[in-house]
């Protein structure tokens, strides 16, 4: 027989009977409550939790802080080293200078013009027109340090002086009849100067100056008076002496000799302010037949060098001036000194040939006042038979 359909009274009684499995399902109020209150617990009981969790986090963090030290073995990775090193024919690989380390060069300090170049021979002039090469600027401390500084300007080949704070030498050209102001950090002419060999010494203090005035009227005098003031000129007490030097802030020491064979050379101490002579002293012969000259050192030490000859070998002895007296310091491995010695009383430097007659290139030596060690600390170079080497120095 067929199936019969559903008629509405079926479908009413479905829907009742879902519904009410529906109802029956669904909390009642007591339960409602129950839950509410038990989801209220959990939350406080989170809440709690990430309070208490995070003050802890705060303290662990605190406590990290308050106990955390710098390591100091820790040190920042170097940088390679040689990123800063240059070529230097004749030398070597060097150091750069830092702009730090050439203002604040210690006292003492030389500063060489270095070239590696020999003159070109030509038909009219073997051996003298110099050949155009790289000049370069080292920095030589006193304890033997050499570094390279910077390319010197091409055509000055005399270094008068050089000033360490602002990092400037005045320069010329052999047998010119000007000075420039250079740049020594970068090679370049910044200005012009009116600077020439043979200044004056300056006292220690720094308010006085000094020099012996060669004049072809007049004669030799010595020149004395204030940085920046009148000089006045006094009578020297001999017939020729050398520059003077301040031996203290009142008093100056000059190398002297006379027409007169018999009496020889001697050092003479005068006052400063009337150049009355207070005292004088035989000096020691020089066997390169030059009149030994007192020099002032960077920390004030007054030295004499003088040349001294066994057979074909010559040195230079230096001493120490306590008033006259001379005390010995040591000698260096140079017939001919280049310009004034430079360095201190316990580091000395000395620039020239190693031979008697200066027939080679020029070098430079350290000198251990203490020991009597020598340091070789620039080599002379192999001229006339090759390159220049140092020309040229300045402390």
């Amino acid at each position: 027989m067929a199936e019969r359909l559903p008629d509405l009274a079926d479908v009413l009684h479905a829907a009742e009977d879902q519904r009410a499995r529906s109802l029956a399902g669904t909390p009642t109020d007591d339960v409602l409550v129950r839950t509410r209150a038990a989801l209220a617990a959990a939350r406080r009981r989170r809440t709690a939790l990430a309070v208490t969790g995070a003050a802890a986090c705060l303290a662990l963090l605190a406590a990290a802080v308050l106990t955390w030290q710098p390591r100091g073995d820790v040190q920042p990775a170097d940088p390679d080293p040689t990123a800063s090193m240059v070529e230097v024919p004749g030398v070597g690989p060097l150091r750069r200078a830092t702009e730090d380390e050439v203002r604040g060069a210690p006292p003492g300090s030389a500063l060489v013009l270095w070239q590696q170049a020999s003159y070109r021979e030509t038909e009219r002039e073997p051996r003298r027109a110099p050949a155009v090469g790289d000049l370069w600027f080292l920095l030589v401390d006193p304890d033997g340090t050499v570094l390279q500084v910077a390319p010197a300007p091409v055509g000055y080949d005399v270094l008068l002086s050089w000033d360490r704070p602002t990092a400037t030498a005045v320069m010329a050209t052999d047998g010119g009849t000007g000075s420039s102001v250079v740049d020594v950090l970068t090679g370049r002419v910044v200005g012009a100067s009116d600077e020439w060999a043979g200044e004056a010494a300056r006292s220690p203090d720094g308010t006085r100056e000094a020099h012996v005035l060669h004049d072809w009227e007049e004669g030799m005098s010595l020149v004395v008076g204030p940085v920046g003031g009148a000089d006045v000129r006094l009578p020297l007490p001999a017939s020729h002496c050398s520059s003077a030097v301040w031996l203290d802030d009142t008093r100056l020491v000059l190398s002297c000799d006379w027409d007169e064979v018999a009496r020889g050379s001697e050092l003479v101490l005068v006052d400063a302010a009337t150049g009355a002579e207070l005292e004088r002293a035989a000096l020691p012969q020089d066997d390169a037949n030059v009149l030994p000259s007192p020099q002032q050192l960077a920390d004030g030490t007054v030295v004499l060098p003088t040349t001294v000859r066994d057979g074909d070998v010559c040195r230079t002895r230096v001493e120490r001036l306590d008033g006259l007296e001379r005390v010995p310091l040591g000698e260096v491995p140079v017939g001919k000194l280049t310009r004034q010695l430079a360095g201190t009383a316990d580091r000395l430097l000395a620039a020239g040939a190693p031979t008697c007659w200066g027939s080679t290139g020029l070098g430079v030596w350290s000198l251990d006042t203490a020991t009597g060690d020598v340091t070789e600390v620039l080599p002379p170079g192999p001229w006339p038979d090759g390159p220049f080497g140092m020309i040229h120095w300045v402390g």
